[in-house]
């Protein structure tokens, strides 16, 4: 059974205390020093929106915590009788929640951890006069059309960058989603395009992939916040504009992968499953009305797994019960991907779950768009994440889920969790990436697919002088040839930077543009890169 644990981390020269998280499969108490080549960057998404003044999920508010160059609004304090979690965009400010330590959860071969908030059974009862009990539709909405966007393509990369292009060896690597994008440009689209972005920690913080979210709606629509996990997902997950949380009988999970990437139970399309059988747990997504212009939604669609003894569970929006789900399936049954669809009068809405007790509910996630044409991008970031980790959710709820997306790009952006694996030979590596772009591809072939390479990584040497790694270089290497073999495009990060020690020099700047791990960017840097991948789509785009 997996434990956890308060562990500490150096994290930018200081000693931070932070939850084991929950891909962690044993109690790990050494700390970590700078000179120590990592193994893992697991759970640091939490330690880095604290530097950056982003309060991660169950962290209890000391004072108000700021991002680096934006005001405090008072006026999103969290209310009621359940702390929230709030994600809000750059340029909104951050509630916080009271949280609770990690703990073991219960479900076999997961590796849990609980929600922040109140206890086991605080929710509100569910009672026996709710709204009828109806079984999962597989029912889609109608999209009306959107006005045509117009595109300045005249984009320029940051001030000390020069563009760096994306490499499409074969032509067709951004095909699918240039072709959607120019049909939405000219008015002939009824439904949004959709980008799914995987990636570890620099995703999973949705600092870059949020700007970068809001500088694409500005060029082709605002088609909606997309694919957000459910509740307070653990380990500082954040979704721009987007206030989540969940009382402690929710448990976040995903299946414990072995090493040749085998899983013991069905993954969710973000990797992470929110599961409870306590009657009257609660669990809430919330649009935020205001936040940087973002648009309202008009449809949301839930993301859940059927399952032998699964449970009811009770959906409300803005308060108003809409309607009860069963997810049960017969003793001996596989588990299988579920739908639910709610379409709503468009704006800022509040969904909110209550378990029934009647048995287990498991929730990939909810969907959140627009009605109408526009761009939406979904961001699925784990902490520490390799791309193996992907291997480990092959399966048919997986692939499912991942088809009803229908996404027109595929964004991997991994490599930086790889570059400490020194055991890990680079053989095995490439041949576990080779796996990886196999399995997307056949769960998605029509889509477009992108390997964005690694930043910069620098360790410390016995001199105290910092040096970019090898491994990236190979790591750079091996993903720029994997995009190759299996018509992809790719986007080199490593190069935009700067190439070899510029993520030393991004740290030495003032004000500095990367944290002093010399792993992970300031918020001004991560501005940067995606004001860089930003100008490099819109160039090749142009072509």
């Amino acid at each position: 059974m997996a434990q956890w644990s308060m562990v500490s981390e150096r994290v930018g020269g200081r000693e931070a205390a932070r939850p084991a998280t929950h891909i962690r499969t044993r109690t790990r108490t050494r700390t970590r020093t700078r000179t120590e080549p990592p193994s893992s960057l697991l759970g640091t998404t939490a330690a880095l929106l604290l530097l950056l003044g982003f309060p991660p999920a169950g962290a209890e508010q000391q004072g108000p915590l700021l991002p680096l160059d934006l005001p405090l609004r008072p006026d999103r304090a969290a209310t009621g009788p359940v702390p929230a979690v709030r994600h809000p965009a750059p340029g909104a400010g951050s509630g916080l929640a009271p949280g609770a330590g990690a703990q073991a959860g219960a479900v076999p071969g997961l590796a849990t951890v609980p929600a922040p908030g109140a206890g086991p059974g605080s929710g509100e009862a569910a009672g026996s006069g709710g709204p009828p009990l109806v079984e999962l539709p597989d029912g889609a909405g109608v999209l009306a059309a959107a006005a045509p966007a117009v595109v300045d393509l005249a984009v320029e990369p940051p001030e000390g960058m020069l563009l760096q292009p994306i490499e499409d060896a074969g032509g067709q690597g951004l095909a699918q989603v240039f072709g959607r994008l120019r049909r939405l440009q000219g008015g002939q689209e009824m439904r949004p395009v959709r980008i799914l972005h995987y990636g570890d920690s620099h995703v999973a913080a949705d600092l870059y992939t949020d700007d970068l979210r809001r500088l694409l709606q500005a060029s082709f629509g605002d088609g909606g916040p997309g694919f957000v996990l459910l509740g307070a997902a653990p380990g500082g997950y954040r979704h721009g504009g987007i206030e989540q949380g969940a009382s402690r009988g929710w448990r976040f999970a995903q299946p414990a992968p072995t090493d040749g990437g085998e899983a013991g139970q069905p993954a969710g399309l973000g990797g992470i499953w929110a599961s409870t059988a306590v009657a009257g747990e609660r669990a809430w997504i919330t649009t935020i009305a205001g936040t940087d212009g973002r648009a309202g939604v008009g449809r949301i669609e839930l993301f859940l797994l059927r399952q032998p003894g699964g449970g009811t569970v009770e959906l409300r929006v803005d308060g108003q019960s809409m309607r009860r789900v069963r997810t049960g399936l017969s003793e001996g049954a596989a588990p299988a991907a579920a739908f639910e669809l709610l379409e709503l009068a468009e704006g800022y809405h509040r969904l909110e779950l209550v378990a029934q007790g009647d048995g287990e509910v498991s929730v990939a996630g909810a969907v959140l768009e627009r009605v109408g044409a526009g761009l939406v991008y979904d961001t699925l970031g784990l902490n520490g994440a390799r791309a193996s980790v992907m291997l480990s959710w092959e399966s048919a709820v997986w692939t499912e889920q991942l088809r009803r997306r229908d996404p027109d790009l595929l964004i991997l952006a991994y490599g930086t969790n790889e570059s400490g694996f020194f055991y890990l030979p680079l053989s095995r590596y490439r041949e576990q990436l080779d796996r990886v772009l196999r399995q997307v591809r056949r769960a998605a072939p029509r889509a477009s697919c992108l390997l964005v390479a690694p930043v910069d990584r620098s360790l410390q040497d016995l001199d105290g002088e910092w040096r970019t790694t090898t491994r990236i270089l190979e790591i750079v290497a091996a993903q720029r040839q994997a995009a190759s073999q299996h018509g992809c495009a790719f986007w080199n990060a490593y190069a935009a930077m700067g190439g070899r020690g510029a993520i030393d020099g991004w740290a030495r700047q003032r004000p500095a543009l990367a944290l002093r791990d010399r792993v992970h960017l300031s918020r001004d840097g991560y501005r940067r890169l995606a004001r860089a991948l930003h100008a490099a789509l819109l160039e090749a785009y142009a072509r």
